[in-house]
């Protein structure tokens, strides 16, 4: 597998590398979102309580797995 899909040249921040493991990670947050939805609407549940809890779970993956990249590599912080 690439580890980096492409490169896009932004203007402001300069070039930012798209990653294969992001791309796939994000996928199956979606998918997830999408499976979870589904499920909600067949056991009559609010859509938006869903929505709230991913939003949250979102959130949380992306403060706690740089949390812990900080405490593996704590000489280069």
């Amino acid at each position: 597998m690439r580890p980096v899909l492409f490169i896009l040249p932004l203007p402001v921040f300069g070039p930012v590398a798209v990653k294969s493991y992001g791309v796939m990670l994000m996928l199956g947050f979606l998918f997830g979102l999408w499976l979870a939805l589904r499920r909600a609407r067949k056991e009559n549940v609010n859509p938006n309580i869903i929505w709230d809890i991913w939003v949250y779970a979102l959130l949380g993956d992306i403060l706690g797995s740089r949390a812990l990249y900080m405490l593996a590599n704590l000489d280069q912080f």
